[in-house]
């Protein structure tokens, strides 16, 4: 279903009314939503831009666009249309991780999806002129999970990757945390 029928069919008046008001890039007239042609090559990414306006004012509506934003990823997304898609779905859910289980255990699942096309992600930016590896959520999320679990290896796996990686974060500050955690473990 494309952003039309969607728009249509799937959004209340009111749940369309208050996206218009609400959604005003570089201050212009959310309007301009719906008068615009969304590339389709970028559906998801917009969608997930989207939500982002959602998230002090709304956060349901901010998911429900968040839902579709992932729905309409498919064979033809790009590799960092899927990077971008999944770090706002993380933001989302581990924002509200203590809301309940399954907010938490979403915010993970996407860490884990994230993380699987990392180095696929970073040939896409390679491309790029003057490109540079950004933060990347999925790493950063799970880490933080997985040291307040006392998974100290496995933190550190991740961040060690990360790290060797080069996308951009406080790498080196963990790495010597988690080691420093690792060894009073064993002791």
């Amino acid at each position: 279903m494309g952003f039309e029928q969607w728009w249509l069919k799937e959004l209340s008046e009111s749940e369309r009314a208050e996206i218009l008001s609400t959604f005003k890039p570089m201050g212009g007239d959310g309007r301009l939503l719906i008068l615009s042609n969304i590339n389709k090559s970028q559906y998801s990414q917009f969608l997930s831009n989207l939500a982002g306006w959602f998230k002090k004012s709304n956060r349901e509506l901010g998911y429900k666009i968040l839902h579709k934003a992932v729905e309409s990823l498919d064979s033809n997304s790009t590799v960092l249309e899927q990077h971008f898609t999944y770090n706002a779905i993380i933001e989302f859910y581990y924002e509200d991780r203590n809301k309940g289980q399954s907010y938490l255990d979403k915010a993970l699942e996407y860490c884990r999806k994230q993380i699987s096309i990392s180095k696929s992600a970073i040939r896409e930016f390679k491309k790029q002129e003057n490109y540079f590896l950004p933060s990347h959520r999925g790493f950063r999320q799970l880490s933080v999970y997985e040291e307040k679990q006392k998974n100290y290896k496995e933190a550190l796996d991740l961040v060690q990757q990360a790290q060797a990686d080069g996308w951009q974060g406080d790498w080196k500050n963990r790495i010597e945390r988690l080691k420093k955690k690792l060894a009073s473990k064993k002791m």
